[in-house]
């Protein structure tokens, strides 16, 4: 109880009492949370969360919280636990940032209304109410948060498309809305605003021993496009993230203060549903590798009272392929393993050239593998950024462009990054990673999801 006095907001100090009975598991994560109090609205207009150095810090406005109504200030607290618990600070990576801070808070803003203010026991007696959005005049509109509807009449203009799009993106994670948004938002608003960290420190509390004297002192890029400002982390990539919430809500699990229905929406971001990615390649591959038909013949036996032979089509697929591995310095040693599994996969049945690139096509590296084992005679060359119009560019070079190209990857680029001539090369990305730009054209199997 003494930490929640050391806040510095009457407010936020209140409900954070009252929900140490009354919504334990999200009291859970404000009792290990720095506050950092910032005055100045240009500097920091609203509220928002980070990790900074694996611990948690919670900068706001006082003047905001104290234009909030009870059930709004709520509903702003739940919102801000469930950007930690999705991790979307460490998701964003080469994502633009006002546009991913959309497709983040739509995603949670229809998750709070649809399910999570079922777990909640509001301490006021109200209902969880987000604040209303505001149009270019200021003015309030009938939008409580930005949500999937908002997205679609408001932001990219599709009103007489709604009930198709929100088919498409309603109940979606963040990365699904970010593609939509992508996809149909022009000239997206430049809301960046410098976010000074630690000037206004004081009343940090618990985090003064977390985070330094005042926090970590340093001036912070932050996006604001809804009621809160999206702040990047410091120093903390989504692993660690992922292990320090899991450790919250582990404890916040021993101590029975899971509320009900939270385990299945907590499961389901945990573990997102899984297959094994050599079975989805395979299902991928052999989509592109399809030629035609051709005759086969059926010889008579014992079984078969037929005395004639009978002419039965077969399906036929092309014979080789071209893999091209990412030697980027963001694939880990573990994707590069998870590579050589794939090589030594497509190598049973076929001939597979394998072309290394980062930013450019190590043409003397390139290799055919012939049979099973070939791949440990692979020598990792690259390590530098990550361009894939290079192997494209190769592939038209050597005159290549007829066969399936395998492009291994995580797929840490920008959407811009796309935006070359493949040459309609039947192409299957193969992506580390859960989160990250997804490719524009193409079959696309991630390691992570179905």
């Amino acid at each position: 109880m003494d930490f929640y006095r050391k806040i510095g907001n009457e407010k936020i100090e209140d409900l954070l009492k009252k929900w140490i009975l009354a919504n334990p598991f999200f009291s859970e994560f404000y009792s290990r949370t720095t506050f950092i109090k910032i005055e100045d609205e240009k500097k920091f207009p609203s509220i928002g969360v980070r990790v900074a150095n694996n611990f948690i810090q919670c900068l706001y406005n006082p003047k905001f919280i104290d234009s909030l109504k009870s059930n709004e200030l709520e509903t702003v607290m739940v919102h801000e636990v469930m950007h930690l618990i999705h991790r979307h600070m460490a998701r964003v990576g080469h994502k633009n940032p006002t546009i991913w801070n959309y497709a983040t808070d739509a995603a949670i803003n229809q998750n709070i209304t649809e399910n999570v203010k079922n777990m909640i026991q509001s301490v006021y007696g109200k209902a969880l109410k987000l604040p209303k959005m505001k149009d270019e005049h200021g003015k309030s509109t009938t939008y409580e948060g930005i949500t999937p509807e908002y997205v679609i009449k408001e932001i990219c203009k599709r009103e007489k498309y709604l009930q198709d799009d929100i088919q498409r993106i309603g109940n979606k994670e963040a990365e699904v809305i970010y593609e939509y948004l992508l996809e149909y938002m022009k000239n997206p608003p430049d809301k960046s605003i410098e976010v000074s960290i630690g000037a206004s420190g004081k009343g940090a509390g618990k985090g003064q021993q977390q985070g330094g004297k005042n926090g970590p002192s340093q001036t912070q890029k932050g996006t604001k496009v809804g009621f809160d400002v999206h702040i990047e982390n410091i120093g903390t990539n989504e692993d660690d993230m992922k292990q320090m919430i899991e450790d919250i809500v582990n404890s916040a699990r021993n101590k029975g203060n899971i509320p009900g229905g939270m385990d299945e929406l907590l499961n389901r971001i945990k573990k997102p549903k899984k297959t094994g990615w050599i079975k989805k390649i395979k299902t991928a591959i052999f989509g592109t590798r399809f030629k035609g038909f051709e005759n086969s013949y059926k010889k008579y036996n014992k079984k078969n009272f037929s005395p004639f032979i009978i002419e039965t089509p077969t399906k036929i697929y092309s014979d080789n392929f071209t893999v091209a591995i990412d030697t980027s310095g963001s694939i880990s040693s573990s994707d590069l393993e998870d590579f050589m599994g794939v090589i030594d996969y497509l190598s049973r049945t076929s001939i597979v050239t394998v072309i290394q690139c980062d930013t450019q096509v190590y043409e003397n590296k390139v290799f055919k593998y012939k049979k099973r084992g070939d791949w440990r005679k692979i020598k990792v060359h690259g390590r530098g950024g990550t361009e894939f119009k290079p192997v494209f560019e190769y592939l038209k070079k050597k005159k290549m462009l007829k066969g399936t190209l395998v492009y291994l990857t995580d797929a840490g680029v920008n959407r811009s990054d796309y935006d070359f001539d493949h040459y309609g090369v039947d192409t299957v990305w193969v992506l580390t990673k859960e989160h990250c730009t997804l490719p524009p054209w193409g079959k696309v199997v991630t390691k992570a999801i179905g």
